[in-house]
């Protein structure tokens, strides 16, 4: 028999027998009481129900595309506002880089740098050059005039040269620590006080070297223990060891064995420390050669610092055989040997440093190497080193070095002087 197939008040379809058509039944859903229709009835509401379906779907599909239509419009909306935002926070960083970028140009330009000089025009026009130096932007440049004002005037700009302690560039404070012991050595520790706490090692421990030198003229453990128990203070383990050798409480054996055992440690900032432990306990002992030629640039360039208080015209001065001079030489030779094309930059400056405050004429041939060199400051040092030399040899070395033209002013100024030290001493240097 065939189904009748309709739905009840409820929504519920309901599956009956066409014999049952017209008649009355119980919804097995609700339980309502349903009049069961025709054949034909139930295929006119099936038709209906349909038909209201697809309405309501037709109307639900309106719906959603006009909640897509709005959606994408206020994903546009809000695109363009971003668009928009990023673009105005661009401007704004961009103006903000641009005015960070004016200020510093204008402080660049008209920032303060180095001491408090006064007038330029105060000075005899000599020194107008060198003290314009002290105030020049470049750091170098202010090592070179602080170097060039101590050697012009002794101690008559002393506070001058002084304030350069302050600076922060390694290079000014290196060579105002040796301006001020050269032009003023009765007041050095005093000035150099606070360098005996700096962050560098070399700093530090030049710094307590020149000091007591300063103070008792030679460099014992005993004269250097009250600096050299400030600068250690970053390494009490070594202080209490150099305090022990003040005191006579290490054997000779025991200084060997502990100093060897240093320099031959993987450790760098060890081994860069050995150097001027070497140089405190011992003096120029031949230990330091090894570290002078040490594959780590930071410990030749302690090593070269520390040998070159030794290698200084006062050092010198105070040696009393042969065989000490013998060893300073050859410590002086393999110092000289550290400026050479492949060394790094500020070992080769280390050098030249320690052999300008030479001013022995053996050291000649060593500064020559020094004012060919690339750098400028290693040909300033190398130029200022051969001013301290006899003016005949000075005046031939830089003939046979052939440098006619000179291109840095600080340099160029130190190259004539030899040239006319020379002519006025009667030598012309050939």
């Amino acid at each position: 028999m065939a189904k009748i197939r309709f739905k009840c008040t409820c929504n519920k379809v309901l599956a009956v027998e066409d014999q049952f058509a017209g008649k009355v039944a119980k919804c097995p859903n609700c339980g309502q009481p349903v009049q069961i229709p025709s054949e034909e009835e139930a295929q006119g509401q099936s038709k209906r129900d349909i038909g209201q379906d697809i309405g309501s779907l037709s109307e639900e599909y309106e719906r959603l595309a006009a909640a897509r239509e709005r959606r994408e419009r206020a994903e546009k909306v809000l695109a363009e506002v971003g668009l928009k935002r990023k673009k105005q926070i661009a401007i704004g960083l961009a103006a903000a880089l641009g005015a960070i970028l004016v200020i510093w140009i204008f402080y660049t330009s008209f920032r303060s740098y180095g001491p408090t000089v006064g007038l330029i025009r105060s000075y005899p026009e000599p020194l107008r050059p060198v003290v314009r130096g002290l105030r020049h932007r470049d750091p170098d440049v202010r090592a070179a005039a602080a170097w060039e004002l101590a050697d012009l005037t002794g101690d008559e700009h002393i506070d001058i040269i002084a304030q350069m302690i302050d600076e922060q560039h390694p290079l000014i404070r290196m060579v105002t620590l040796r301006a001020l012991y050269q032009a003023a050595p009765d007041d050095t520790a005093a000035l150099v006080e606070p360098l005996l706490g700096d962050r560098s090692l070399d700093i530090r421990m030049t710094a307590a070297f020149l000091s007591a030198l300063a103070e008792h003229g030679e460099l014992t453990p005993e004269s250097l223990r009250p600096y050299l128990s400030r600068a250690l203070e970053r390494d009490p383990s070594s202080a209490r060891w150099f305090d022990a050798v003040a005191e006579g409480g290490e054997s000779d054996d025991d200084i060997q064995d502990y100093l060897q055992h240093r320099v031959h440690s993987t450790n760098r900032r060890v081994r860069a420390q050995a150097a001027w432990m070497i140089a405190a306990a011992l003096g120029p002992d031949s230990m330091l050669l090894r570290l002078v030629r040490d594959p780590e640039p930071s410990v030749r360039q302690s090593a070269i610092y520390a040998a070159g208080i030794f290698l200084s015209r006062g050092r010198y001065e105070v040696i009393e055989d042969d065989s000490d001079l013998r060893a300073r030489n050859t410590l002086m030779t393999n110092v000289g040997m550290r400026i050479e094309d492949e060394a790094p930059r500020e070992v080769r400056r280390a050098a030249a440093l320690a052999l300008a405050h030479c001013g022995q004429d053996q050291a000649a041939s060593l500064l020559v190497r020094a004012i060919g060199d690339d750098d400028w400051f290693v040909r300033f040092a190398g130029a200022k080193g051969l001013e301290k030399l006899t003016p005949s040899l000075a005046a031939r070395m830089v003939q046979g070095a052939g440098i006619e033209n000179e291109r840095n002013e600080w340099t160029r100024r130190i190259l004539d002087r030899i040239r006319e030290n020379a002519t006025a001493s009667g030598e012309n240097g050939t």
